[in-house]
């Protein structure tokens, strides 16, 4: 006789014996997520080529077996270029032939990351084209392959190689991003519009303005005068500046409605210093300039932009010489690091340089043995030479670091301050011809005085 427990427990049983124990769930699951993931990784492979991910020459390599097929390709040599740097691209003598249809395909290829500029022809036939995602592509049929005798490729990224390919087709060949398809940018957006350029305060406002502004900096001496054109002869003025800083401006008047503001430039030649050189070329109804000199200079001005009888005035602020350049740099690296100095609203340091260091073009780090938490400016001027940039940089071990760079300037200064041990790192980076420089370091203050110190 059946106990009434007897078919549950039957019924528990026969279930344990036709359901899969845990072990063999835990294996299915393993089992399916490692399908998932296999599943996943092929259909990556198809939407994303392993190829993507690729270096230079291989995206180089790529682009040159797909040309091959339809086209006669050559490769060039790579080149290293830095920032600044400007060199003509080469083609071959068949690349640029005019005779004939057909046409010549030309790729330039760097690091995704690296940005360039590249020139083809001059003068009406001049075209500009700015890298995207490294590269430029340029295409010419027939006689226009002419252009393609003066290509100048221009580095804009602190530096990068540059990879080149020539290919001649009876058409154009294919976009580059077709073939590579990591380096298309992707659709862009539509250009807006800026609208027109607002109307400027009436000119006795901005001359004051422009005057307080100047006070507030530590101007010592402001003048004004009025110059006008003389025929169709640009308008000029000539200033003789004394030793120190100092800051020019040109005004024009406000424009009469519906006249559009006028577009001042204002430009410094040196009489005596032929090297003294300065423009503002900006796109304001104003125009401003600086420039320091460490000896009296006459200079001549001009105003570009004015009417045929408009006039325009001219103001001149002039500021003290910053302080701490020893005589024995010379006058023009102390004109440079004055400059340096005056753009960063800085009056120097009251002592002389606690150190100083000659070098040339490339990258030199000097090790610094300083005091212990103290702040420091260095100063990086060019000594001789021409150089298309300058970087300064300093790395304190127990402290952020502080760097500067330019493209235009011949000198940069930066500010810093040492930690615990008094240990920095000075990285100075000038890229020219026959560039020699000059780094200094002045001490400015200690943080916190330290126990038996003054």
């Amino acid at each position: 006789m059946r106990t009434p427990g007897a078919p549950r427990e039957l019924s528990a049983r026969t279930r344990r014996a036709t359901s899969p124990s845990g072990a063999a769930l835990a294996a299915a699951r393993v089992a399916a997520v490692r399908a998932a993931a296999v599943l996943a990784v092929a259909v990556l492979a198809v939407a994303w080529p392993g190829s993507a991910s690729g270096t230079l020459a291989d995206d180089v390599s790529r682009l040159r077996t797909a040309w091959d097929r339809d086209a006669r390709v050559e490769q060039l040599p790579a080149r290293l270029l830095s920032r600044g740097e400007t060199i003509p691209l080469a083609l071959p003598i068949w690349a640029s032939e005019t005779a004939g249809e057909a046409c010549t395909s030309v790729a330039i290829v760097a690091s995704p990351r690296a940005s360039f500029v590249v020139q083809v022809a001059s003068g009406p036939s001049l075209d500009v084209k700015s890298s995207e995602v490294g590269a430029v592509q340029l295409h010419r049929c027939g006689a226009r392959r002419v252009d393609l005798r003066r290509i100048l490729i221009e580095m804009r990224s602190p530096r990068g190689v540059v990879e080149a390919l020539a290919a001649e087709a009876q058409t154009p060949l294919a976009a580059l991003s077709s073939v590579l398809v990591h380096r298309d940018p992707g659709p862009k957006s539509p250009s807006g519009q800026a609208g027109p350029a607002p109307i400027p305060p009436p000119l006795e406002l901005r001359a004051v303005a422009w005057e307080a502004q100047a006070k507030r900096d530590g101007a010592t001496q402001i003048d004004r005068q009025v110059i006008k054109p003389q025929g169709s002869e640009i308008p000029t003025a000539r200033l003789s500046l004394a030793e120190g800083c100092h800051r020019l401006s040109a005004l024009g008047l406000s424009p009469v409605a519906p006249d559009a503001p006028r577009d001042l430039d204002l430009f410094l030649r040196g009489e005596a210093l032929f090297e003294l050189r300065r423009e503002d070329q900006s796109e304001n109804s104003d125009a401003e300039l600086s420039v320091c000199v460490a000896s009296p200079a006459p200079v001549r001005l001009g105003v570009l932009g004015l009417g045929t009888s408009d006039p325009a005035v001219l103001q001149h602020a002039r500021f003290p010489m910053p302080l701490g350049l020893p005589s024995h740099w010379g006058p023009l690296v102390r004109s440079r690091l004055a400059e340096a100095f005056f753009r960063r609203h800085s009056a120097g340091s009251a002592r002389e340089p606690v150190y100083e260091s000659l070098g040339v073009a490339g990258r030199t780090t000097l090790p610094l043995n300083l005091e212990l938490r103290t702040c420091y400016v260095a100063g990086l001027s060019v000594l001789q030479g021409t150089a298309k940039a300058l970087l300064l940089e300093v790395t304190p071990n127990d402290r952020d670091g502080a760097a500067d760079s330019t493209s235009e300037a011949e000198a940069v200064v930066v500010a810093f301050c040492t930690g615990d041990d008094g240990f920095a790192r000075l990285r100075a980076e000038a890229i020219g011809l026959s560039v020699a420089w000059v780094a200094a370091l002045w001490r400015v203050e200690r943080e916190v005085p330290l126990e038996g110190t003054p």
